[in-house]
């Protein structure tokens, strides 16, 4: 069987006196866990600018075998960006596709936590 996703998550903080160097920094580690996510595996990655607050991260994949590595790196986010906030759903192929049958997380609180289907 093969998995189809489709995630983002915004990074944010809860420390209000972060500075840019800080905060440039932190994108660079989550740009770093990034990386983790190859192209040439099915998966594919972009984040907005670093300029941009919030930032957001979009992660999709197509064909893939697993997301336990998406996930993975989805929980390593709140080590970086504590405040950050992300969904991720899953579709399996062949299957009917539509979004009542999918799996559904919300990253929240350094968790990933799955939703009921609907």
């Amino acid at each position: 069987m093969s998995l189809e996703y489709h995630a983002w998550v915004v990074l944010a903080t809860s420390v209000a006196d972060r500075d840019d160097g800080e905060w440039d920094r932190a994108g660079d580690k989550v740009n770093q866990l990034l990386t983790r996510l190859r192209p040439e595996d099915g998966h594919r990655v972009q984040m907005s600018e670093a300029s941009l607050c919030p930032t957001t991260v979009c992660i999709s994949g197509f064909d893939v075998g697993s997301t336990e590595l998406v996930k993975e790196v989805l929980l390593k986010m709140p080590a970086i960006c504590d405040a950050s906030y992300g969904e991720l759903v899953v579709f399996s192929w062949p299957g009917p596709g539509r979004l009542p049958d999918a799996e559904r997380f919300v990253l929240t609180n350094g968790k990933l936590v799955g939703l009921p289907r609907s």
